[in-house]
């Protein structure tokens, strides 16, 4: 599909809309995801869904490639990169990041380094959600949990 988007200056720019993407229900109300994370895993989502993208394209970013794609600094910004290294922490923790064996995800200090990393819809190391839909969160924190 084709949309027009208007810029700055009322520039406009027809672009390709790639295929729309699937954020599983339990992510966004994940109490264990920071809001950062959830941008993040959305990102990813977007990321692999993308007809130009391959899933291998997704195992192969780097910390600095996901640090200039959440904060849209220049790659090499170590605070960025720290914070990045933090929020994959956080997805590996829930379980829809990990290593592309389906392992825990191993980060190392190379910011230049791929990820070799896979994303899932579900949590593939036992990780078990308090919530899964929306509906969900909103029936606990009206029974007060």
């Amino acid at each position: 599909m084709m949309i027009t988007i208007t810029g700055k200056n009322d520039k406009k720019r027809i672009v390709e809309s790639p295929q729309a993407y699937f954020l599983p229900p339990w992510i966004p109300v994940c109490p264990d995801l920071s809001d950062t994370a959830i941008v993040a895993a959305s990102m990813l989502f977007s990321y692999k869904s993308d007809p130009r993208c391959s899933n291998a394209d997704v195992m192969n970013l780097t910390v600095d490639n996901i640090a200039h794609m959440l904060s849209g600094r220049p790659e090499g910004t170590t605070t960025i990169t720290e914070e990045s290294r933090k929020i994959l922490r956080e997805l590996g923790t829930v379980g829809i990041l990990c290593d592309y064996r389906s392992g825990p995800l191993r980060i190392t200090d190379d910011d230049h380094a791929p990820l070799n990393m896979s994303i899932h819809e579900f949590p593939v190391n036992g990780y078990l959600p308090p919530f899964w839909t929306a509906n969900e969160a909103l029936a606990a924190a009206r029974a007060g949990k």
